[in-house]
């Protein structure tokens, strides 16, 4: 999935999409240490994509069907 339009603030927490669907986009730690928030470390992923990834397959259990069938019928 392609990242959307992110940034970091001033309080070192992230500001993600539009808000309405920022429950289905998480911050991956590409190096997976989840103390390194170097930017060039992280990548905004939907759930899917996310668990995806090495060891992070248990997302797919917080995540609805209708919130999984959105992505799959959105992602480009």
């Amino acid at each position: 999935c392609p990242s959307p339009a992110w940034d970091l603030n001033a309080t070192g927490n992230f500001a993600i999409g539009s808000g309405v669907y920022d429950h289905l986009l998480q911050v991956h730690h590409k190096n997976r240490n989840k103390k390194d928030n170097r930017r060039n470390n992280l990548e905004v992923l939907c759930v899917l994509c996310h668990a995806q990834c090495e060891g992070h397959k248990h997302l797919l259990d917080s995540i609805s069907l209708e919130d999984m069938e959105f992505i799959l019928m959105n992602r480009k």
